[in-house]
């Protein structure tokens, strides 16, 4: 499927009618403005370097958040090791010991991973904007994601990428669905701090959701929030996000996009001779 750039002074205003398919294969999305094909050229985008960006900004993720989980399994070995120390010294509270240190090595883990969780959604939201500002900054677009309105900037960011370059959603449509259920995940983590809140029939719906969605996590009843207590969950986020981008920029590389060639006028006053 072959692309277009949108560069009318309208363009803040497009709308899925304005664009139209052309008897050679040739998208462009249009308004008011009327032009000849010899204005227009056809180029392909290079995203080699934000690609190679994306890769090592992945690597260095996983290498930081492995670093991160074996300092928390010292510090879980601490605990344990105290708190063994503490029922010798005292065996009446052994069973109380016993009960803080499954609470705290679950909270100690969960925090650990929550922030894993958080902390790739946003390489994700951000290399997903950056791309939009490419293909904004090569195709001349006159409006960019944040131009459009509802939504968060991930969504905001596929619609873009759809509106400007046709973006097929069967391409995407398997990631962007876990990935739609990952976000949710983020949220209760970020908003909620990993508690099920409001009334009984939203907690109900809230515990159903995540258990559903995500077996490993383990549910509190009795405190009414989830734990997160191996990395499975953040390297399945990691490998998802790593197929979805890259899917993504195959797509855009291989976009024949119509970009307006811009003569330079040169201004003969300033000749000096």
């Amino acid at each position: 499927m072959l692309l277009t750039n949108a560069c009318t002074a309208h363009s803040r205003r497009l709308r899925r009618s304005q664009v139209r398919v052309h008897a050679r294969g040739v998208i462009f999305i249009w308004e008011i403005v009327v032009f000849t094909k010899k204005n227009f050229k056809e180029q392909r985008i290079e995203l080699g370097r934000l690609r190679t960006k994306f890769q090592y900004e992945t690597k260095y993720l996983v290498e930081y958040l492995s670093f991160t989980s074996d300092l928390t399994e010292k510090k879980n070995q601490q605990l344990s090791d105290q708190i063994f120390s503490d029922s010798e010294s005292d065996p009446e509270a052994e069973a109380i010991l016993q009960q803080l240190f499954e609470k705290e090595k679950d909270a100690l883990l969960s925090y650990y991973h929550n922030s894993g969780i958080v902390l790739v959604y946003t390489v994700f939201e951000s290399v997903l904007s950056d791309l939009c500002n490419e293909v904004k900054e090569f195709t001349g677009a006159g409006f960019s994601n944040n131009c459009l309105s509802g939504g968060n900037l991930i969504g905001k960011s596929k619609l873009y990428l759809e509106l400007v370059s046709e973006l097929p959603f069967d391409l995407i449509q398997g990631e962007w669905a876990r990935i739609g259920q990952f976000q949710n995940l983020r949220n209760i983590i970020v908003h909620q701090n990993s508690c099920f809140v409001g009334s009984q029939q939203s907690v109900d719906k809230q515990k159903h959701r995540v258990s559903n969605n995500f077996h490993a996590i383990k549910i509190s009843e009795v405190y009414q929030r989830f734990y997160i207590l191996d990395d499975a969950l953040v390297v399945e986020f990691v490998d998802l996000i790593k197929r979805f981008i890259s899917k993504v920029i195959d797509y855009l590389e291989s976009v024949d996009f119509l970009i307006e060639h811009k003569e330079s006028n040169v201004n003969l006053e300033c000749v000096p001779f």
